[in-house]
């Protein structure tokens, strides 16, 4: 099907791409945090407000990762769009600390979700490396639903975590459609 913006002013600018993904993501983070299937899970009623918090943070960074991941693969493999989703990759990347910022948060908050960021994509990628002979080929599958899910699984429950925690289905379930939504947007390119 034929997008007819695209046909008349061209491709959507770089940056409105990432602003759109981190925002989407981000608020899906939002409603997956509120979800009360997730918060018996977790047992939301019973934890602190910090440990809620980080939890919301931990929910926020596994969709920001899962986009910046995707982005960093097709720029691999588009060799026609690779500078574009380099670029992408890059801006999605920086937008949600300095839309933090815009929004009056401390800078030096604003750095450490810069080096959570940084952080989390590094290791999904040491997993990714680690068990890519055990994923699907990545030019059918996006790897990273997988990879992200488990890593976001293990962070959530702080490493108490086993192959059978209802949660994983939850949480696998909801970055499919993240993914899915995240890649249309990047269609724009």
């Amino acid at each position: 099907m034929w997008d007819l913006r695209k046909i008349i002013f061209g491709p959507a600018p770089i940056e409105k791409i990432a602003e759109k993904v981190v925002k989407k993501n981000t608020h899906s983070a939002f409603r997956i945090f509120k979800d009360e299937d997730i918060r018996k899970l977790l047992n939301f009623s019973k934890i602190n407000q910090t440990e809620q918090d980080r939890i919301f943070n931990e929910f926020v960074v596994i969709g920001l990762s899962l986009a910046i991941l995707t982005a960093e693969t097709i720029s691999k493999i588009n060799e026609e769009k690779n500078n574009s989703f380099r670029k992408l990759k890059d801006e999605i990347f920086i937008y949600y600390p300095d839309w933090l910022k815009e929004l009056g948060v401390e800078k030096q908050y604003c750095d450490i979700w810069r080096k959570l960021i940084e952080m989390r994509c590094d290791e999904y990628q040491k997993d990714f490396e680690k068990y890519q002979a055990h994923l699907p080929d990545f030019r059918k599958v996006n790897p990273w639903i997988s990879i992200v899910a488990i890593g976001g699984l293990h962070h959530l429950r702080r490493g108490k975590t086993s192959p059978e925690d209802p949660l994983f289905k939850h949480l696998l379930a909801w970055l499919k459609l993240l993914a899915n939504d995240t890649e249309k947007m990047f269609l724009k390119i």
